[in-house]
């Protein structure tokens, strides 16, 4: 059986712990919505909302946040380096069905 992990993700590129995304981002503010004002010297302006800006602190929060649970990993590790790691053969046939049935 040949398992595809280019297509884990549905065909995107993998997670790698940063999102890519540019530190630019432009939103016009609602109008309920108290915005914050920037100008450059080109006379160019950049209005962001408090929920886009909310939405910055979030999306700036979660990149922070390690990709990989290393407490976790490092359990699993010792329970296969001890011999206690269980796999259940029911539970992993079912989740490559409903892998295979999502594709």
């Amino acid at each position: 059986m040949v398992i595809d992990f280019n297509r884990v993700n549905g065909g995107t590129t993998p997670v790698t712990g940063t999102t890519g995304t540019s530190n630019t981002r432009t939103t016009e503010a609602a109008s309920t919505d108290t915005s914050v004002s920037k100008s450059s010297a080109a006379g160019d302006t950049v209005h962001l909302s408090d929920s886009a800006q909310f939405l910055q602190k979030v999306s700036s929060d979660l990149q922070s946040q390690p990709v990989v649970d290393s407490a976790k990993v490092a359990e699993v590790k010792e329970k296969i380096a001890n011999g206690s790691y269980n796999v259940d053969p029911t539970k992993t046939a079912g989740n490559i069905l409903k892998f295979e049935a999502d594709r």
